[in-house]
């Protein structure tokens, strides 16, 4: 088997299951943002995709993890372009707040998350699994997933023409996972994905990628917590 087919099989495995039918439930309003589907549902789906990518890493394109971190770098070097991929998304969220959150209205009702959070906060043990392992699996494998599409996307095209496009591609791609959210949240997301991205093609380690959106997660979450206590 080429090498080439092997990538898009790879491609297929992960994109079509995974981000398709995510984006084919959120444009239908088919999303479930209770306790029991963001732990079961979400969270064993985080897991079973990070297990599928691992495998289908391993067993078909015949690679080990080092593929996602090329470089052997310190951890404070990736510490540090973790905090400076954190800051270049809250500054892509607080512009976006002064700009296409204005010209764009979302008919997006967070209530039932609001809701949803209420009811999570109010139990320690359910506050303990939303703020560790569902914010570690559910980041780990949008970070795990995006590089891996972006591995094998350049391997199919390794020209600077190909590499941008992949780069933009897995961008909308993600963006269109915030479908239900309205468009600025689409905007929010592709400019702070096209960010990471880049950032991943640069340095090729998945551990800046994985460091901010989990510290961003957490320190909104925990806001949110004392916000309501």
């Amino acid at each position: 088997m080429k090498d080439k087919v092997r990538n898009i099989i790879a491609l297929a495995i992960i994109i079509v299951p995974f981000y398709f039918v995510v984006i084919f439930e959120k444009s239908r309003g088919i999303t479930d943002i209770s306790i029991k589907g963001l732990f079961i549902k979400y969270l064993l789906i985080s897991i079973f995709g990070i297990i599928v990518i691992y495998l289908t890493n391993k067993i078909l394109l015949r690679q080990n993890l080092q593929s996602f971190f090329k470089r052997k770098e310190k951890f404070i070097v990736d510490l540090s372009l973790g905090l400076l991929l954190l800051s270049a998304t809250y500054f892509i969220m607080s512009l976006g707040n002064i700009t296409y959150f204005r010209w764009f209205t979302s008919q997006f009702d967070n209530s039932k998350i609001i809701e949803t959070l209420k009811e999570i906060f109010s139990n320690k043990l359910y506050a303990f699994i939303l703020l560790g392992p569902f914010i570690w699996a559910t980041e780990l494998f949008s970070v795990f997933s995006r590089a891996f599409i972006l591995n094998n996307l350049w391997k199919l095209s390794g020209s600077k023409i190909g590499i941008w496009l992949s780069i933009i591609l897995t961008a909308l791609l993600f963006a269109f996972t915030q479908i239900d959210k309205g468009v600025p949240e689409m905007i929010n997301t592709f400019l702070i994905i096209v960010t990471s991205n880049f950032l991943y093609f640069k340095y090729r380690s998945i551990t800046p990628l994985l460091i901010a959106p989990i510290l961003i997660q957490t320190i909104d979450l925990v806001a949110f917590w004392f916000y309501i206590s």
